[in-house]
C-alpha cells in the first residue's frame, strides 16, 4: 500500500559519447530541508548542459503530486521561463476534460491532498500556458504495455492487476477508492493524525534515494515500476532526441515530470544524449512545523526509525 503512495506521489546514441567514461549516478531529486523547528521536503531542478558543445539547456525539474499552493506557484513561474514544457500525463486526459468543460471525479491523489490541507498538481499547475506540451504514453499504448506484460508472464498479470487498482484509485472509482475516501475523511478531521501522515511523507520521500524503478520490491510491483518509470521516459527521451537535434531546436526546454523518473531520465540522457548536470534549485514542497504540531522528540525519533525501516525494506 505505501509504494503505491509513493507512486501516486511522484514515473539515437553517439560513439563518441559511449568512449567517454561512465558518469556518476545521478544524485537525489528529493531531500529534507531542517530547520530549527521546521522539516521540509524539498523537490529538485536540475540543469543539464550538452557535454562540450553547443545547444539547448534541459531542466529535469521534479514535482511531487500534492504540495503547498506556494510551492506549485514557485514552480508555475520557474516553468514559464522555458520556450518548452513537457509534461507528464497519460493520455492528456486532465487536460482535455478540462477544454470539454467535464469535470473529473476526484481521486486519491486530490482526496489526499484536501486531507493534508495541501494542493493537487493538476489543479494548481495552468497546463495551458505557453509551451507547455504533453510529452507520455497514449491511453492505447498504456493498454498494449499491460497487456503485453500480463502474457510475458504471472508476474505480469499481477502487475495488470496492481495498475488497474491504481488507476481506478487515481480516478475515483472502485471499492479500493472507496475505502481510501472513508480513510482519508477521517485522517482529514484528525489533526494530529494529518500531522504524522505529513510529517511521514516528509521523512520518506526525503530519504528515498537511488532509481525507483530499480527498488527492493515483489516481481510483480518491480514490473509495474518498470512499466510506469522507464517506458514513460521513453517517450519523453525520444522527444527530446527530436527537438535537440531538429534544424531549429528550443531555446530551452524543461521536463516536468514526478520526481520518481528524474534519476533514470538523468541517466538517459546523460549517456544517450552527451548531457552534464550543471546546476540546480530547490523548492519546498511540503513543510511541518513540529513544534507547533505538539512533537516531541520520541515522537519524533519514532516516525524516522518507522521510515527508515520502510525505506530499508525497498532498497
Amino acid at each position: 500500500m505505501i509504494r503505491c503512495v509513493l507512486l501516486i506521489l511522484f514515473i539515437p546514441c553517439f560513439s563518441n559519447f559511449a568512449q567517454q567514461p561512465k558518469p556518476a549516478k545521478p544524485a537525489s531529486y528529493m531531500k529534507i530541508n531542517r530547520g530549527e523547528d521546521v522539516v521540509s521536503l524539498a523537490i529538485a531542478s536540475r540543469k543539464l548542459v550538452p557535454d562540450g558543445r553547443e545547444g539547448p539547456d534541459v531542466w529535469l525539474t521534479g514535482v511531487t503530486h500534492v504540495g503547498e499552493a506556494e510551492y506549485f506557484k514557485q514552480l508555475q513561474t520557474h516553468l514559464g521561463q522555458f520556450e518548452l514544457v513537457l509534461y507528464e500525463g497519460v493520455g492528456d486526459s486532465p487536460r482535455l476534460m478540462k477544454r470539454m468543460g467535464m469535470k473529473q471525479p476526484k481521486g486519491v491523489q486530490d482526496q489526499l491532498a484536501d486531507a493534508l490541507g495541501l494542493a493537487f498538481q493538476l489543479e494548481a499547475i495552468d497546463y495551458e500556458s505557453s509551451g507547455f506540451q504533453n510529452c507520455d504514453v497514449s491511453m492505447q499504448q498504456l493498454q498494449l504495455l499491460m497487456q503485453s506484460m500480463a502474457e510475458e508472464s504471472e508476474e505480469g498479470k499481477d502487475a495488470q492487476e496492481e495498475l488497474k487498482t491504481m488507476m481506478s484509485m487515481l480516478q475515483g472509482e472502485g471499492f479500493m477508492s472507496a475505502v481510501v475516501e472513508g480513510l482519508l475523511a477521517w485522517l482529514e478531521q484528525n489533526p494530529n493524525l494529518r500531522n504524522t501522515v505529513k510529517y511521514m511523507f516528509i521523512e520518506m520521500l526525503g530519504n528515498l534515494e537511488g532509481d525507483l524503478a530499480g527498488a527492493n520490491a515483489p516481481g510483480e510491483m518491480q514490473k509495474l515500476m518498470t512499466l510506469l518509470i522507464d517506458e514513460r521516459n521513453k517517450v519523453v527521451l525520444r522527444e527530446l532526441q527530436r527537438r535537440l537535434f531538429s534544424k531549429h531546436p528550443p531555446k530551452s526546454i524543461s521536463v516536468f515530470y514526478g520526481a520518481g523518473h528524474m534519476h533514470d531520465l538523468e541517466e538517459r540522457i546523460v549517456d544517450e544524449l552527451g548531457y552534464v548536470a550543471q546546476e540546480e534549485e530547490w523548492y519546498n514542497a511540503i513543510s511541518l512545523d513540529l513544534k507547533k504540531a505538539g512533537f516531541r522528540a520520541s515522537d519524533i525519533q519514532l516516525i524516522q526509525r518507522l521510515a527508515r525501516m520502510q525505506i530499508d525494506s525497498m532498497q
